[in-house]
């Protein structure tokens, strides 16, 4: 079930509705797991135009460091049947060799970008993301902000706010996170230091000389000089083959449980 697109093949409209449609879901392909750049993490609440863009400026610079376009998991692009794609999210993003995060003024405050956050904390182990070096870091997460994120929020993350289009859904997601970590008091405490680290990477990546913008898609990008760019990280390794061995636990939580939950979501179980 696993699919990816080419950045090539993207086109602005992609972000301007969560609606399915074939005509999008034919530009994906079947993927192999680890052969794909990045999951895609957005909030459709953002401005489309804003997403889009964002994900522009990482594609330039992911193409001046690796000399090709990146592939990605795109969800309006490669999901076929939500029902039973969505149960698969864990499985999609172990896939991926990062998470790319395109946060604008609403990220945090919606369901489903606070499960695939959720969803990917819980496949690294918890004392070997706290230790993560920089560089370890920037391999597995990427935050790109859009305009209106406000970065100050990431210190006070809170899982009880986020928002969906059925209330229903939030319930039984909040039960299931209770359930796993004890309260949501426990998940909020380990995503603020995961946020946290985050808005320190962000905050020294903009400390960054600019280079001279070039034009992907007919957009105006700032690419990030070779030296900055993301770099594989001899650190990243271990993790990588943990992985592969079936390391996705993270504290008391496993892979399972995860899937249990999104199985209680959409009333599977």
């Amino acid at each position: 079930r696993l699919r990816a697109i080419s950045c090539a093949l993207l086109e602005p409209g992609v972000f301007e509705s969560a609606a399915p449609s074939i005509y999008w879901q034919s530009k994906s392909v079947p993927a192999e797991l680890d052969s794909i750049d990045a999951f895609v993490s957005h909030s459709w609440h953002d401005d489309p135009m804003d997403t889009w863009t964002s994900l522009q400026e990482w594609r330039a610079d992911f193409v001046a460091l690796k000399g090709r376009e990146p592939r990605v998991w795109l969800d309006r692009c490669c999901i076929l049947e939500p029902t039973a794609d969505l149960l698969s999210l864990p499985i999609f993003l172990a896939g991926c060799q990062q998470l790319l995060i395109l946060a604008g003024p609403t990220y945090l405050h919606r369901l489903w970008c606070v499960v695939e956050l959720f969803v990917f904390e819980q496949m690294q182990s918890a004392s070997s993301m706290d230790r993560a070096s920089a560089g370890t870091l920037n391999s597995l997460i990427t935050l790109r902000t859009l305009p209106g994120c406000n970065l100050a929020e990431f210190e006070y993350f809170d899982v009880g706010s986020a928002a969906c289009f059925y209330p229903a859904d939030k319930e039984r997601l909040l039960t299931c996170i209770e359930t796993a970590c004890g309260s949501t008091g426990e998940f909020n405490t380990r995503a603020r230091l995961l946020l946290r680290r985050l808005r320190e990477q962000h905050a020294a990546a903009q400390l960054v000389p600019a280079a001279a913008p070039v034009k992907i898609a007919g957009v105006s990008i700032r690419v990030l000089p070779l030296a900055h760019a993301e770099a594989p990280d001899k650190a990243a390794a271990p993790r990588a083959t943990a992985r592969h061995c079936g390391h996705w636990t993270g504290g008391r939580w496993c892979l399972l449980g995860l899937v249990a939950v999104l199985m209680v979501i959409y009333g599977v179980l």
